[in-house]
């Protein structure tokens, strides 16, 4: 799996009045020194009321704008995975450890773990590197698992092959793994997609909304794909040597 790793540390974007007339923005860059994090940072949000997350070497850094708090995972681990519900609950993947963010007694945010609610045999996993909101259910796409969370129970799909990629296109979960192909969930479960066995040696690197409630699949070695929910018709582009 292909880590996607910021180095450059944490920056915010501001504009102030030399800046607007040059049509550049002025540039704050805070270092390890200013947040007291780690150097590399995965993932980034800001919730409802405008404070910024980051997935950070040593945990979750809470930024207000003025002050960094560091929120660590119950194992201390790196986070590589945030998202954010239409609650405004955050949700948390960490490196064999999974879960999300609520109020505590003093009213901070505090790191609530979900890897009690695993069998013993779904607990040897590594990286949690995404992260997708459907409707009621959180899905966290591990090295080797799936595991939905409906608020109350955890469903875990365990993955045999651990060369695999997961999209997120129209709430539909879609997971492309070798000898497998491209995938997709439907209730508790991942169902091959029609034609998709054309995937299992051709590595899909991301699939996007595209008009006309279409996807367009971009492959590593084989261009682009158009997908309408029942095949495949390859887009033919200048770039496709």
């Amino acid at each position: 799996m292909k880590r996607i790793f910021v180095f450059l540390i944490c920056f915010i974007l501001f504009f102030d009045a030399g800046a607007q007339r040059n049509g550049l923005p002025a540039i704050l860059n805070y270092k390890t020194t200013n947040y007291n994090g780690g150097t590399q940072n995965f993932a980034v949000l800001q919730d409802s009321r405008g404070l910024l997350y980051f997935g950070n070497t040593n945990g979750v850094l809470e930024f207000d704008g003025h002050n960094w708090r560091l929120i660590q995972v119950a194992n201390k681990s790196e986070v590589h995975a945030l998202a954010v519900d239409q609650q405004g609950k955050i949700y948390v993947g960490a490196q064999r450890d999974f879960g999300y963010l609520q109020p505590g007694a003093s009213g901070k945010l505090e790191y609530i773990s979900l890897y009690g609610f695993l069998k013993d045999k779904d607990k040897n996993f590594n990286d949690v590197w995404t992260i997708y909101i459907s409707g009621k259910n959180v899905i966290y796409r591990s090295t080797s698992g799936i595991y939905i969370w409906n608020g109350k129970n955890l469903k875990v799909i365990s993955l045999e092959k651990m060369n695999h990629r997961s999209f997120f296109v129209d709430n539909v979960f879609y997971l492309r793994a070798d000898d497998f192909g491209l995938m997709k969930l439907e209730g508790d479960s991942l169902i091959p997609v029609k034609g998709g066995d054309f995937f299992k040696r051709n590595t899909i690197h991301s699939m996007t909304p595209y008009p006309g409630k279409r996807a367009l699949i971009f492959t590593r070695d084989n261009g682009f794909y158009i997908y309408d929910g029942e095949k495949f018709d390859k887009l033919k582009t200048d770039f496709d040597e």
